[in-house]
């Protein structure tokens, strides 16, 4: 009797197995299927959502260039408007880093 129902319970536990191994195959078929079908699409997202960024970096680069070409033509027009003063700033300047260099 004992001996009959382990058999009963193997004989189950195989067919779950084989139910299990079934579904997982299955399950297996469904993702290549459906990354085959969805890949292309979220590759092209990717690559959209890529470019999109690129582009909008490249935009920040150059408004960042022309504030920067923007404030060196400022502080050139400052200076040749006030060019004894920028050569007190720029001796002053020296001087101080001069000191800093002599104490270390």
């Amino acid at each position: 009797m004992n001996t009959k129902a382990s058999t009963t319970a193997d004989d189950e536990l195989r067919e779950q197995l084989k139910a299990l191994r079934s579904d997982l195959d299955k399950l297996s078929k469904l993702v290549v299927r459906s990354s085959s079908e969805h890949g292309p699409r979220l590759v092209d997202d990717a690559r959209a959502t890529g470019e999109s960024v690129l582009d909008e970096a490249m935009k920040s680069v150059d408004a960042g260039r022309e504030l920067g070409e923007q404030q060196i033509e400022s502080a050139e027009r400052w200076i040749r408007k006030n060019p004894f003063v920028a050569i007190l700033c720029a001796i002053g300047a020296g001087f101080v880093l001069a000191q800093f260099r002599s104490r270390n």
